[in-house]
């Protein structure tokens, strides 16, 4: 084999051989028994494969010197690259003892050509010397590694790469690692100059995940080596990159439009296993490196990625994975002859992106955006493109043999084959088939399966040509076939004002849609007076429709609006239509003379982008049974009042006060919702579902004044103000992680009830029991004045019987009486110990008081001072500190 020309250290570590064990065993500051050592091979620019012969040598020189140690391995080589243990083929000590001098340089021979320059491992050998104790960090079971930060970039670098050597070692749990048993490198927020090193995930299971969301606070640089490399480099299928800015600073040397160019990211292809998050490449401004890895095949999931120049698969390589949320510039999404054969979705690509310039694009993209000569662009086109941009007006030779719906194109289309065109804009000429000419601007699906609006310059006319157009594609026959669920038509309203007067264009005809031509909903107005009571401007009777992009406004002025299911609005539907769909509607009214949405109704189906005014989505003793996604409303709206009840899915919703099941029942799932006071079944309504990151004011889920509310589903992430989470009187029994809540929460107030699963939550004055019962169980909980089961009496007793694990109240008042076990916790007032009661490793900065005749055990408190009355069988431990003054 002819000699190698040049050779990339990709990671050069030192790990104790026995960092399997129990670290307390062997002191870290030993040398260790082996090197780990990892390096990468390229004859030229191909990536070495095979067996190698490898001489390892350590001087105590940079040049000449003396020979400390010296080995020889046959080692196997897998896409250039290796991995030793080196020592392991010497007499036992024989490493140790060449450790004992610093600094060393370690020498690779291959194929007796020495490599130059020697490696100088005297700063990273002792790894865990690098990574003092207190930095590694190994969660139960040693599964994860942090790295030590310092102010300097090139040492921060260094640590990086010794802490992935570390954690390519562990077993987590004592298994070895697997898809459901990870080891990850946690990379806090600073700048990691690796210089010419690579940082190469080569183990799988192992991860490399930054601590802060924000992405460019975890910073990692450097100059790869050349051809073949990158600064992330991955051979590993099965990884996790999350969070971290990473960019190839190489500004010399020639790029060739290849697979071997430096990049910053540089992968192996076809890596299905991976998931890259909230990550950002960028590659070096004068052209000597790529953002990522050029003519490969990323076939992982990529969420939320930026990165620069024929990223993600460009330059005839492949983007077969899956893309949501990324962005990257010309040429990317295997632009420029390659192939988008994944699932896109909100992903935004320069000009030739996705697939452009002669590649194939045969996936699935939704909500994307490409500049000109993107979308298969001068190849082949057959994949399904919906409410996609091509934003450029020069499209090539393109033929579609796709389907595109709900696009805008800004350029000519010809489709072929079976490429089918639905409810999209194209700025050009249509054609279909080539049989069409001179079809611009508006083009939809062939055959008879949906009526246009006529327009003109009067918006009473247009409104009369609305309710037309609605008669005349009710007796339509698309394909030949009886309208169905796949076989649908539609009512096409292009921008313009839609005046009804006072008649009512009532959707009564199973799949047939109402669809606005532009995405600006607001380009498509229709309103008008209705008729009074039981009528509105938009009626539905029919329950598979559905209605898209449009402003639908009740301009009623006179009259009552009135509190039932009969009173007028802007949109007047039957309840319970599951197979609704409504998306990026408005519904308008002014909520005196006519409600936006009809109330006292069900509202069943999914309902996306769509905003309201007051008591919208099931208002006024409504049901919201069905999907909400990104509505918002006014108050007392997604199901308000008595008998009412939220009990769908609301994912990013926003509504204002009494909302999501106000004085009613919230049994649904919650995610990043946002209300007013008393809502998510707040003001002594009952929250029984699932809320992960919602926000809400006060007497809100299951909140309330009178103490009839109820918290008992699963609470992570949420905030709330005072009254809330069952406070005020009422129940807080179910599980709460992570929750923040004001005065007389979490089952704080009036004899409330506190019962349920508290870890990590954070309250006022008044939670957690206060005047009422604390029993449930409480993990790294703080609370205000006469928290935890606490009363304001001095006279009176409560009696606290729950479990409180590294909980602080930080109020000197508490009044309450302990029942229940305290361990590791913090109570800034006195403490009155109950028959029962348990306290371990605790701070008490008031006095501990026996209460009555009863059996209690204490252990490792200080307080100010310790009164025993009639108490008995209290165990008593050496940390008992009494007139102890405690900050």
């Amino acid at each position: 084999m002819p000699k190698m020309k040049r050779l990339f250290l990709a990671v050069v570590s030192v790990i104790l051989s026995v960092l399997g064990g129990a670290f307390a065993q062997y002191p870290i500051s030993e040398p260790p028994e082996f090197i780990n050592y990892q390096g990468r091979l390229l004859d030229g620019d191909t990536l070495v494969n095979g067996e190698e012969t490898i001489v390892f040598r350590l001087f105590d020189s940079e040049e000449d010197g003396n020979e400390v140690f010296a080995e020889t391995q046959t080692v196997t080589v897998v896409d250039g690259l290796y991995s030793v243990r080196v020592g392991s083929h010497s007499p036992t000590g024989a490493l140790v003892n060449a450790l004992a001098s610093s600094p060393l340089y370690l020498e690779i021979e291959i194929d007796e050509t020495p490599l130059s320059p020697r490696e100088r491992i005297g700063s990273v050998a002792f790894a865990l010397n690098a990574l003092d104790r207190s930095s590694i960090s190994f969660e139960t079971g040693e599964s994860f590694v942090i790295v030590q930060t310092t102010s300097n970039d090139v040492e921060n670098g260094q640590n990086l790469l010794a802490a992935y050597a570390v954690a390519s070692a562990l077993e987590p749990n004592g298994l070895p690692r697997s898809a459901d048993n990870r080891v990850t490198v946690l990379v806090p927020p600073g700048r990691y100059d690796l210089q010419a090193t690579t940082l190469a995930l080569i183990e799988e299971f192992v991860d490399v995940v930054g601590l802060s969301p924000a992405r460019d606070d975890q910073y990692i640089t450097g100059t790869s080596e050349g051809s073949g490399s990158g600064v992330l480099l991955q051979t590993a299928d099965d990884v996790r990159i999350e969070n971290l800015f990473v960019e190839c600073a190489r500004g010399g040397g020639d790029v060739y439009n290849n697979s071997m160019d430096p990049a910053a990211y540089f992968p192996d292809g076809g890596l299905s296993n991976t998931v890259v998050r909230n990550c950002r490449f960028k590659e070096d401004t004068e052209g000597g490196a790529w953002s990522t890895r050029l003519g490969t095949d990323y076939a992982g999931t990529y969420e939320n990625c930026v990165a620069g120049l024929y990223a993600f698969g460009g330059w005839l390589g492949r983007a077969s994975g899956t893309f949501r949320d990324c962005r990257a510039e010309n040429g990317s999404f295997a632009g420029a002859g390659g192939e988008a054969s994944g699932l896109f979705e909100r992903c935004t690509g320069g000009p030739a992106s996705f697939a452009g310039l002669g590649g194939v694009a045969s996936g699935t993209f939704r909500d994307c955006v490409g500049d000109f000569n993107s979308f298969g662009v001068s190849g082949t086109a057959d994949g399904f493109f919906f409410n996609c941009w091509l934003k450029g007006t020069h499209w090539g030779n393109f033929e579609l043999a796709g389907r595109l719906e709900g696009c805008r194109w800004d350029a000519p289309v010809t489709t072929v084959n079976s490429g089918i065109v639905f409810r999209s804009i194209v700025d050009g000429v249509f054609r279909n088939d080539s049989k069409y000419e001179g079809l611009s601007a508006i083009a939809y699906e062939r055959g008879d399966a949906f009526v246009i609006v006529e327009t003109t310059t009067n918006e009473f006319a247009n409104g009369q040509n609305l309710l037309a157009a609605y008669a005349a594609v009710t007796n339509l026959t698309p394909h030949g076939q009886e309208l169905g669920m796949d076989n649908r038509a539609a009512v096409l309203v292009p921008p313009g004002r839609y005046n009804l007067g006072t008649g009512q264009l009532t959707l009564s005809a199973e799949y047939v849609d109402l669809v606005g031509l532009s995405s600006a909903r607001s380009d498509q107005h229709i309103l008008g007076d209705s008729d009074g009571f039981g009528t509105g401007v938009l009626g539905q009777t029919a329950d598979d429709v559905r209605i898209e992009n449009l402003v639908i406004e009740c301009t009623r002025a006179g009259g009552y609006a009135g509190d039932t299911s009969n009173s007028p609005s802007a949109y007047f539907p039957n309840s319970g239509l599951s197979n609704t769909v409504v998306r990026n509607c408005e519904f308008r009214s002014d909520g005196v003379n006519a409600w936006s949405m009809r109330i006292y109704i069900e509202y069943a189906g999914t309902y996306e982008n769509c905003l309201a005014g007051k008591r919208s989505f099931g208002g006024y003793h409504g049901v919201a049974s069905g999907t909400f996604r990104d509505c918002e409303a006014g108050d007392e709206s997604f199901a308000y009042y008595y008998n009412c009840e939220a009990s769908g899915v609301f994912d990013r919703c926003r509504a204002g006060n009494n909302s999501f099941g106000s004085r009613g029942v919230a049994s649904g799932r919650f995610t990043d919702c946002v209300a007013g006071y008393s809502s998510f079944g707040g003001d002594n309504g009952e929250a029984t579902g699932t809320f992960s990151r919602c926000t809400a004011g006060h007497w809100s889920f299951g909140g309330g004044s009178i103490g009839d509310g109820k918290a008992s589903g699963r609470f992570a992430d949420c905030t709330a103000g005072n009254f809330s989470f069952g406070g005020r009187g009422s129940e807080a029994s179910g599980e709460f992680i992570h929750c923040i809540a004001g005065d007389n929460s979490f089952g704080g107030g009036d004899g409330p009830v506190a019962s349920g699963y508290f870890q990590g939550c954070y309250g006022g004055d008044g939670c957690f029991g206060f005047e009422g019962v604390a029993s449930g169980v409480f993990i790294d909980c703080v609370g205000g004045h006469m928290s935890f089961g606490g009363v304001d009496d001095p006279g009176s007793m409560n009696v606290s019987s729950g479990t409180f694990y590294n909980c602080w109240l930080n109020s000197e008042s508490w009044n309450g009486g302990l029942a229940g076990k305290m361990v590791g916790c913090r109570w800034a007032g006195d403490v009155y110990i109950l028959d029962g009661a348990q306290i371990y490793d605790s701070t008490i900065a008031g006095w501990l008081i026996g209460w009555g005749v009863g059996t209690c055990k204490v252990a490792h408190v200080r307080a100010q001072n310790i009164v025993w009355s009639n108490m008995v069988n209290a165990i008593f431990l050496p940390y008992n500190v009494e007139d102890l003054d405690v900050e």
